[in-house]
């Protein structure tokens, strides 16, 4: 987050990919454009989540 919160600069990558990711699959879904929603879900949103959990998870 812009703001400072984010404790480490994985997490604030992440959550401006994710906020990035997010207005991305609204403005698709908006436009009625499945396939560009589908995409920004799964290069940004998803991709967000898991660069943030891949990190900060504890492991199995």
């Amino acid at each position: 987050m812009a703001d400072g919160r984010c404790p480490d600069k994985v997490r604030a990558e992440a959550a401006k990919q994710l906020q990035e990711g997010g207005a991305a699959v609204a403005a698709a879904a908006a436009a009625k454009n499945v396939d560009e929603a589908r995409n920004a879900l799964n290069n940004s949103v998803l991709a967000s989540c898991k660069g943030c959990h891949g990190t900060h998870r504890p492991k199995k």
